[in-house]
């Protein structure tokens, strides 16, 4: 019953974004029929689906008449506000949430300078931009705007000038767990490196605390631990059963022994900055602590409805965190492998059983969000595990000992340091094996459904099981019978150029791949997910179109992520960092490459790829970048980089049938590129300008924008429509944008 109260309550939660009139016939008709065929929990449960979906409505925040959303988009304001969230470093300084106080009230994401880490519970005066958090830009991507505005969030803010005013009022608590929770951060990194340091931090408290390295985090995500480097269910378990085996040692009675171990979690759940999954055991931990206070029998299943069920009510948003999503599904196997029976024997047969059944229900759920699996979980779990569970206690020991006094916690430091580095070892050699990770395609939410369906069913419902798994396969393999097309995808990646190519056949190319900073890199954040949701595996081509870093910044992530069986480069005597990162980056994963020069072409899946342009040494870096022709039939692709006029008055003497029906403007619409002889030359179809939202070039230039327009051309900007994609198949040449690219619209005077 408890079971059906929460799913009926989380489904309505869940659907609560399709709430419509036609809902009412089956809310009131379906628990009618469920308690008609005498099936009392189902009916409770379809009974609080609609009450669920209200609740979610009701519960979303909204800007109050006051809220400091709107004063954006602004170019200058000041604003006086508190840190409120353990800050991060960033490229610009710290990012943390900010309340503001003052005549405009609220939160923002904010980004602000200062050359020490900032308190929580701090008092600031900032100034600097404001703008308002965007939607999705590119498909599938999640949706940020709605993410923030869950918690309240309408804006952020980007400071340039940053001026402490000290302490908060009221903020006391706060600012007393931060203290906390810094003392303790650097006591344990008494005597190791920075980097160990951060992953002990991460292991005892949490990411919030004590980020990792991202490459590490990279290498711990793809090979299925990534969910160690966030405290959940395993730490709070372990210091329930420390703290109150410890308490009755003392001779203390269970209500009193339950009674002292309760705060201890909530301490930890405060210095770990309390995600969801930290929300979700702790309140399974207070749940157990009740019932052995009682001297009740521990029933899981009832300590995972109960948490779950209070966290939906305080906050059915908790539903859409991805933290309680895998916490919830590790949780629940494990549930279900307690209440299976007899219960394995032996260490290894009891850890590998473990990390089997958690793996099986995490896995679906992390192929449908990610599109991005591992062979090496279950060994890579089996392994790790184990370690964790001892450098928790021990972390937070040796935490306590660098807090109260650092030599005390650098005396142990060498044990720490062997285990650290076990563990790091295990992890790289793990994530070195090239056929551990495996990409699938991304499937439709029923598809996940049915799975987990047949895994409830298991071996007490053999038909359940049989008629899940065979929908399941079939819904999946539908796609792959589709006919053949092409697909490119001019994706949004703020002001820089990305384009993605699936050809027939499964051939993949990318031109240019976005801008990286040190906190926001375009392979990371956009390329390389998108990827992983068309199911790409390997790229055929890499095409970097020039030297600047607006458009190769993001291909060492992509090289380091995905095989490359060839590259071009355009030969460019450029020494800044992010082309020797580049080639760097090629040099490491093994990826040929050859510099561009006259004909050199490459063709698979129907399309042909050939450059216009060759290697010139003696041009600008924009006028040297590599200007490519992508041919599909009769559809041509014109891609000009960052080419300029004098380049384009090159491009032009050499090659005298420009035609093409889609162009990706030069330059991002400069007023220096895109001539009136090479629009008349090209007299392109569809034109499509890659570029940032309220960048400080000014691009595109509004003459160019009106030449474009003038030549007949649509014209399209990823800062204004999210990412541009065209297809080509037997219905004619087809284009769409966000934020449904599920409308397709033809493309006038092409077959």
């Amino acid at each position: 019953m408890l079971a059906a109260i929460v799913c009926g309550w989380a489904l309505g939660i869940g659907l609560s974004t399709w709430l419509a009139p036609w809902w009412l016939p089956p809310a009131v008709l379906g628990p009618l029929v469920a308690w008609r065929a005498r099936l009392l929990p189902l009916a409770v449960g379809c009974a609080l689906v609609l009450p669920g979906a209200c609740w979610m409505r009701a519960c979303l925040p909204v800007p109050g008449p006051n809220d400091v959303s709107r004063l954006a988009p602004r170019r200058f304001v000041r604003l006086e506000a508190v840190v409120a969230t353990p800050p991060a470093r960033v490229r610009d300084g710290w990012r943390a949430r900010l309340a503001i106080a003052g005549t405009a009230v609220g939160t923002v994401d904010g980004v602000f300078p200062s050359p020490d880490r900032p308190w929580v519970g701090s008092r600031w005066e900032l100034a600097g931009r404001l703008s308002l958090p965007q939607g999705p830009q590119n498909p599938g991507e999640p949706d940020q705007a709605a993410r923030l505005a869950r918690q309240g969030v309408f804006a952020r803010f980007r400071a340039e000038e940053a001026r402490q005013l000290g302490p908060a009022p009221g903020w006391a608590v706060a600012r007393a767990v931060d203290h906390l929770r810094m003392a303790l951060v650097r006591g344990l990194g008494a005597g190791l490196s920075p980097d160990r340091a951060a992953l002990l931090g991460s292991l005892t408290l949490g990411t919030g605390a004590s980020p990792v390295d991202p490459e590490l985090a990279e290498r711990f995500r793809s090979i299925g631990l990534s969910h160690l480097l966030a405290a959940s269910g395993a730490q709070v378990g372990l210091l329930t059963g420390l703290g109150y085996a410890g308490a009755l040692r003392l001779g203390l009675t269970p209500p009193w022994s339950a009674g002292l171990t309760l705060p201890l979690l909530l301490i930890y759940l405060a210095l770990t900055g309390a995600p969801a999954s930290m929300v979700r055991a702790t309140w399974m931990g207070a749940v157990v602590l009740g019932a052995l206070a009682f001297e009740r029998q521990t029933v899981p299943y009832a300590a995972l409805w109960v948490a779950a069920g209070l966290m939906l009510l305080a906050d059915p948003g908790a539903l859409l965190d991805l933290g309680f999503q895998f916490s919830f599904l590790a949780t629940y196997a494990l549930c279900r492998l307690a209440d299976a029976g007899k219960p394995p024997t032996g260490w290894i047969r009891t850890s590998l059983t473990i990390s089997f059944a958690a793996n099986l229900w995490v896995t679906p759920w992390q192929l449908y969000v990610f599109q991005q699996g591992s062979l090496l979980a279950l060994p890579a779990n089996l392994v790790a595990e184990p370690l964790v569970l001892a450098l928790t206690p021990w972390g937070l020991a040796v935490a306590v000992l660098g807090a109260l006094w650092a030599p005390l916690a650098a005396v142990v430091a060498p044990i720490t340091n062997l285990a650290l580095a076990t563990l790091e070892g295990a992890v790289w050699l793990l994530a070195a094996i090239p056929w551990g990770a495996f990409t699938v395609a991304a499937f439709p939410c029923s598809v996940v459904a049915l799975i987990y369906l047949a895994l409830w069913a298991g071996r007490k419902r053999p038909w359940v099981l049989s008629g899940a798994l065979t929908s399941a396969a079939g819904i999946w393999v539908l796609p792959a019978l589709e006919p053949a097309h092409l697909d490119l995808a001019f994706l949004s990646v703020g002001q820089g150029d990305a384009l993605i190519v699936h050809a027939p056949g499964d051939h993949w190319i990318v031109v240019d791949a976005g801008p990286a900073h040190d906190d926001d890199d375009a392979g990371t954040r956009t390329i390389i997910p998108y990827l992983r949701r068309q199911g790409c595996r390997h790229l055929d081509l890499a095409i970097a179109s020039h030297a600047h870093l607006d458009h190769v910044g993001g291909f060492p992530a992509l090289a380091h992520a995905v095989p490359i069986g060839a590259a071009w480069d355009p030969g460019q005597w450029d020494h800044a960092k992010p082309y020797q990162d580049l080639l760097g980056a090629w040099l490491a994963n093994a990826v040929p490459w050859e510099v561009v020069h006259a004909g050199l072409a490459w063709q698979a899946g129907g399309v042909k790829v050939e450059a216009l342009s060759r290697c010139r040494p003696e041009a600008t870096t924009n006028d040297g970048s590599i200007v490519a022709r992508l041919t599909y039939g009769g559809f041509r692709v014109l891609l000009m980089g960052d080419t300029e006029a004098a380049g384009e008055a090159a491009l032009l003497a050499g090659a005298p049938d420009m035609r093409a029906d889609v162009l990706k403007v030069g330059h991002h619409g400069s007023k220096t590129s895109s001539t009136p002889a090479l629009l008349d030359a090209v007299h392109p179809r569809l034109a499509v300008i890659s570029v940032g939202t309220g960048n400080r070039f000014g691009h595109p230039s509004p003459e160019v924008v009106e030449r474009l327009a003038a030549t007949g051309a649509q014209v399209l900007r990823t800062d204004e429509h999210g990412a541009v994609l065209v297809r080509v198949d037997d219905r004619g040449v087809r284009w769409s944008t966000g934020p449904d690219w599920a409308t397709w619209q033809s493309l006038p005077g092409t077959t």
